[in-house]
This record gives structure tokens, C-alpha cells and sequence, in this order.
């Protein structure tokens, strides 16, 4: 165009994401006043830190309430309250939530969206988890 010529290629040092035809086996999270680290097991180990709301995410995933297993679909009106509290928060502000927990667990070469899901159409939430994950929230 113009005289530019635009080549795409695949950069030599491209981050490999973990292909979740296995899911990860363990999770573990351990809250601290500034955030959490979210220690992940599947191909290998993966260790992950997140700012303070991304991990109050994780932690209502990873012990979801009303009889819920991990790895369950969550509903948005049971996450909100768990994740902001007494504070009120829209759908919009958790679906921006789970958007950049995505790009945290990115960062440390999980496939965010295919570990942080969101029910088809919406209105739920799940951490993805093989069925017989272990998992720890300290």
C-alpha cells in the first residue's frame, strides 16, 4: 500500500499457552493483603500473580458457595456479591473482572479464556478444573 509492504510472521520466541485437552489438576491460591498467587498444575507447574479483585475472582470459583463444587458453573448473581462484597457491582464490571484475570493467567502462559470460562449467552462463570482436581484457598 503505498509503497509498504507488511510481512507477517511468527515471532522466535512466541509464549507457548497450555492446551487445556487436560485440565488443570490442582489449583492452589494463597490470598495476601495485596492480592494472590494462584499456583496451577496441568502439563506443568504454572504460578500466577493476581491483583487483589482478580484474585477474590478466583477464591469464589475455587470455593464457590450454596453447595457448589469447584469447576462449577457460578452465577453472576452469586459471584458478584462474593467477589465486591457489600459494594455493588454490574454485570459489566465482572465481565471487565474475569477480562483481565484472562490477560493475568496469559501472562504466565495459561490460555485464560479456556481456564476462566463464562457460560454460553452469559450469566455464569466457571474455573475450569478436571474432575477430580484438588484444590486450596489459604
Amino acid at each position: 500500500l503505498a509503497g509498504t509492504t507488511v510481512r507477517v510472521v511468527q515471532a522466535a520466541e512466541a509464549a507457548a499457552t497450555l492446551d487445556l485437552t487436560a485440565a488443570p489438576s490442582s489449583a492452589s491460591l494463597e490470598l495476601m493483603p495485596n492480592g494472590a498467587l494462584l499456583t496451577l498444575t496441568a502439563d506443568k507447574v504454572y504460578a500466577v500473580w493476581l491483583p487483589h479483585k482478580r484474585g477474590d475472582l478466583v477464591a469464589a470459583l475455587l470455593l464457590p458457595p450454596n453447595g457448589l463444587h469447584p469447576g462449577a458453573w457460578v452465577p453472576d448473581e452469586v459471584l458478584i456479591p462474593r467477589v465486591w462484597g457489600a459494594e455493588h457491582a454490574s454485570r459489566t464490571q465482572l465481565n471487565t473482572l474475569i477480562h483481565r484475570t484472562r490477560i493475568s493467567l496469559g501472562e504466565a502462559g495459561l490460555n485464560g479464556p479456556a481456564i476462566l470460562e463464562r457460560a454460553p449467552g452469559g450469566g455464569a462463570t466457571r474455573f475450569r478444573l478436571s474432575p477430580h482436581a484438588v484444590t486450596s484457598v489459604a
